[in-house]
């Protein structure tokens, strides 16, 4: 099922989705993250830019829903999430957020999936 938690950074309302498929990949928990497009409806909800001491808030925040999550789901034992891009190239999120993953899951294996129908390429990271 879908969770869905809400904080407020120093500049933007955030929501993070969290949710398995039921008969679909159980042990496997997306997570989805964004600033709340309707409290900014000027923002693209998926690319806005935020300065380095929020942006590492944000992240630590994101962290402990995860970790929330984990607790309430002991099954899962596979995260994925699909970091967006200011442009074609850039993989600067994508490394932000494997460095909290390391961090947090240093044992992790960490592969790509771009079988998704969008253009993001997706990480899964397994930890169990």
């Amino acid at each position: 099922g879908l969770m869905s938690y809400g904080f407020e950074s120093e500049h933007f309302p955030y929501t993070v989705w969290c949710y398995t498929v039921a008969g679909d990949e159980d042990n496997q928990l997306t997570v989805v993250f964004f600033v709340d497009y309707a409290a900014h409806p000027e923002e693209d909800r998926y690319s806005v830019v935020t300065n380095k001491g929020e942006l590492y808030r944000v992240m630590a925040t994101i962290s402990a829903i995860i970790k929330q999550e984990l607790s309430i789901r002991p099954e899962v034992d596979t995260l994925k999430f699909s970091p967006s891009k200011k442009s074609g190239n850039d993989t600067s999120r994508e490394r932000l957020y494997l460095k909290y993953i390391n961090y947090a899951y240093p044992n992790a294996e960490i592969s790509r999936d771009d079988d998704d129908d969008d253009d993001d390429e997706s990480i899964i990271v397994k930890f169990k």
